[in-house]
C-alpha cells in the first residue's frame, strides 16, 4: 500500500511535572505499523513509572491505505509501555493482534520503539476441494481459503496453463517411460506413460492449474524398473510452462 501525505488530527502531549527539572526529557520515535485491511485510524497511549494520570501521553490519527506511522513523544528516562489500538471495520476474516509493548527510555539511547501489529486469518475453511483461481493467478482449494488469503476470485475453476516435456534420456533406451505429476491441489496424482521402443527422446503436453509441482520419471526395461528421476517445475497461469529433462540411466 502506497502511504500518502498524513494528516495529524489530534497530538495530546501534555507537560510533565516540574519536580524533575533537572532530568530533560528525550525525544522518542514511535513506528506503528500494520498489516490489517479496514482500519481508519490508529492510536496509542504511553504509560509508565514517570507518568501520572495526568501526563498521559497519547494520539490518534487518520488513516486511509496506509500501513506505517511514525509519532514522536518526549519522555523522561525510564520505563514505560504503548498500547496501540486499531479502529475501523476490519476485512473479514481477519482478526488484528493488539498487544502492549514495554520499552525504555534513556538519553543515551536513540529510542526508537516499532509497534508491529499484525493481522492474522481467522477463518475455519472446509476442507472440500472445489479450486478457484484468484486475482493473482494463484488456485486456492476452495473460495473460503481465496478469502482467508484476502485474495479476490478471478474464476471459479482453475487457473490453467499448459506443460510441454521434453525428455532426452542418454545411457539406455526404455521400453516405455512413466511420469506421476503432484501438487497437494491435485485430488491425485496425474500419471501417463509415454513412448515406444527403441526411442530416447519423449515429450508429451499437459493442461494442469497455476501452482508448483513435483514429477517424477519412472524409466522400464520391460517390466523391471531401470532408473527414476524427479524434477520440478511451476505452472503459470494462461501461459505455457516448457521443462526440459536429460536422464543418464546405467543399466
Amino acid at each position: 500500500m502506497t502511504a500518502p501525505a498524513l494528516s495529524l488530527v489530534l497530538l495530546s502531549l501534555l507537560a510533565f511535572g516540574c519536580g524533575d527539572s533537572a532530568a530533560s526529557p528525550a525525544a522518542v520515535s514511535l513506528q506503528l505499523m500494520y498489516s490489517c485491511d479496514g482500519v481508519t485510524s490508529v492510536s496509542f497511549v504511553v504509560t509508565g513509572d514517570r507518568i501520572d494520570d495526568s501526563e498521559i501521553v497519547q494520539a490518534t490519527r487518520s488513516l486511509t491505505d496506509v500501513s506505517m506511522w511514525t509519532a514522536s513523544a518526549d519522555l523522561r528516562d525510564g520505563s514505560y509501555e504503548v498500547v496501540p489500538e486499531l479502529t475501523g471495520t476490519l476485512s473479514a476474516p481477519q482478526t488484528a493482534v493488539v498487544a502492549p509493548v514495554a520499552f525504555d527510555v534513556s538519553q543515551d539511547d536513540e529510542n526508537e520503539v516499532v509497534i508491529l501489529i499484525p493481522c492474522e486469518a481467522n477463518c475455519d475453511c472446509p476442507d472440500e476441494l472445489d479450486p478457484v483461481c484468484g486475482t493473482n493467478d494463484q488456485v486456492y482449494r476452495n473460495d473460503c481459503e481465496a478469502d482467508c488469503a484476502r485474495v479476490n476470485v478471478a474464476l471459479f475453476d482453475d487457473c490453467a496453463g499448459m506443460l510441454e516435456v521434453e525428455l532426452t534420456v542418454d545411457g539406455f533406451t526404455p521400453t516405455s517411460v512413466e511420469f506421476a505429476i503432484e501438487n497437494p491441489m491435485l485430488p491425485a496424482p496425474v500419471t501417463g506413460a509415454i513412448g515406444t521402443p527403441d526411442q530416447q527422446m519423449f515429450a508429451f503436453g499437459l493442461s494442469l492449474s497455476a501452482g508448483s509441482y513435483e514429477m517424477t520419471f519412472t524409466l522400464l526395461d520391460g517390466t523391471e524398473v531401470a532408473c527414476t528421476a524427479t524434477d520440478n517445475f511451476t505452472i503459470a497461469a494462461g501461459g505455457t510452462t516448457r521443462v526440459a529433462v536429460r536422464l543418464v540411466c546405467d543399466v
